[in-house]
């Protein structure tokens, strides 16, 4: 496995914005894995894996997307993380062993900079982390060919890579 990953992503405001992230070692990882796992997550990424048509390309439907999602269970996974998880911490975890433009992300003032009202950028930020972590597999290879070869960008585009 590579030990980092470049990506870019768009802000709601058009800006591009370059990353880097450095793999997370076993002894950093694992803590965070697990708490992903209690939070309830699996649903969710199963949402999000459909969004991004996991599966059937990248030409699926919104509307036939939306009807694979299993939303009771994707509900009841997302009460569990806003009610029970601590996820500023999990973020921060997260994004600790990531650059956005040449700005350590392990540095709060950093973070507050980059994404003060920029969430969705900051959402994509931790899903583009988790995924390249590898933190939910989905083949017992890790045959990453499973992962859609897509970026999303804040703004909600989408541009085949």
């Amino acid at each position: 496995m590579d030990e980092t990953h470049v990506f870019t992503l768009t802000d709601a405001d058009g800006r591009t914005h370059h990353y880097e992230v450095f793999a997370f070692d076993l002894d950093e990882g694992e803590p965070i894995l697990y708490e992903l796992a209690s939070l309830g997550v699996e649903p969710l990424v199963g949402m999000a894996m459909t969004l991004l048509g996991q599966g059937e390309g990248l030409d699926m439907s919104v509307e036939r997307a939306f009807a694979q999602i299993d939303w009771a269970a994707t509900g009841r996974a997302m009460r569990t993380a806003l009610r029970g998880g601590n996820l500023v911490h999990l973020r921060r975890a997260l994004l600790k062993n990531t650059i956005r433009d040449s700005q350590q992300l392990a540095d709060p003032a950093a973070v507050n900079a980059a994404y003060q009202r920029n969430y969705g950028e900051m959402f994509l930020a931790v899903w583009e982390v988790i995924r390249f972590n590898r933190f939910f597999t989905l083949s017992s290879t890790g045959d990453e060919t499973t992962t859609p070869k897509t970026v999303m960008t804040a703004s909600g585009s989408r541009a085949d890579g």
